[in-house]
């Protein structure tokens, strides 16, 4: 009967216990509730610093949008060979050179009303990328306005677009072998070149003595 009467005496003090902590929590809860809601610290001299400077988009981010919209001319009847090239002779190595452009060129009908567009390129040597003693030969209509390509002025900065090249249409920037990032180079228009008239001829090689092709070839414009 005494053991009987302490539990009684102790769940009696429990469920009190119980009672005031959850009076506690609601009168806690509805003064929360009735608190002003406050803003948060912010200084005015920093708000007045906001300057909105929209990210102008990459050129290469430019040229998709123009091959999204259909504004290219693909090089048809890709890819481009390259020709085996001896590993130590220059004379045949001219020879072969002059014989594969003279040959294996590509025509391309483009518009005469060029204002800005770019010249893309994939390319690849030994079903991997170009070394940086490699490099991709390319010309419109004859040598003269044909040369190595510049890889290190590529508009595209992206390392996983490997063997893609980007350049601006008005300022194609070509060198000499044997090939460097370093190399001087000279600037050429090719816009002035697709204005002079409707009918043109690409041609072009990877300079490699392992199997080089030229892969696409495409003339975005605007």
């Amino acid at each position: 009967m005494k053991i009987s009467s302490l539990l009684a005496g102790i769940l009696i003090i429990a469920f009190g216990i119980a009672g005031t902590l959850l009076s506690y929590y609601v009168i806690y809860k509805v003064n929360q509730s009735s608190e002003e809601v406050k803003e948060p610290p912010i200084s005015n001299a920093a708000l007045e610093q906001v300057n909105i400077q929209p990210a102008e988009p990459s050129e290469y981010q430019k040229f998709k949008k123009l091959f999204a919209s259909g504004h290219v001319i693909e090089v048809e009847n890709m890819p481009i060979r390259s020709p085996n090239f001896s590993k130590t002779n220059t004379e045949v190595n001219n020879r072969i050179a002059k014989e594969f452009l003279t040959s294996e060129f590509r025509k391309i009908i483009t518009p005469t009303n060029i204002e800005s567009g770019y010249f893309y390129i994939k390319v690849s040597a030994g079903e991997g990328q170009l070394t940086n003693k490699e490099s991709v030969y390319v010309y419109l209509n004859s040598g003269t306005y044909g040369g190595h390509l510049m890889k290190s002025k590529s508009l595209i900065s992206d390392p996983n677009l490997k063997g893609e090249y980007l350049y601006k249409l008005d300022s194609i920037p070509l060198t000499t072998i044997p090939y460097s990032d370093d190399n001087p180079y000279k600037s050429v228009d090719w816009i002035l070149i697709l204005n002079s008239q409707n009918t043109n001829y690409f041609g072009g090689f990877v300079s490699t003595v392992r199997e080089g092709v030229i892969e696409k070839a495409i003339f975005a414009f605007e």
